[in-house]
């Protein structure tokens, strides 16, 4: 398997990274995530990282990472 476990599939999660470059680069894929989703994938021991917390960033909710926010800095 060489999909992070929070997709269902190999072809979800290469969906999934087709638009999300052509729509905008993103640095991690918990950036698309909710916060309502991260806890269903905490509860189902399927969540790559349970640390990402969630900001409104430009009036959009996005994860963010502990890595990404020491890099922006």
């Amino acid at each position: 398997m060489s999909y992070p476990l929070c997709f269902e599939s190999q072809s979800q999660f290469n969906k999934w990274n087709h638009y999300a470059r052509i729509t905008q680069p993103r640095y991690h894929i918990c950036t698309d995530c909710s916060k309502e989703y991260q806890q269903k994938m905490i509860l189902e021991s399927r969540c790559v990282k349970p640390e990402a917390v969630f900001i409104t960033s430009l009036g959009e909710i996005i994860g963010v990472v502990e890595w990404h926010r020491r890099k922006k800095k």
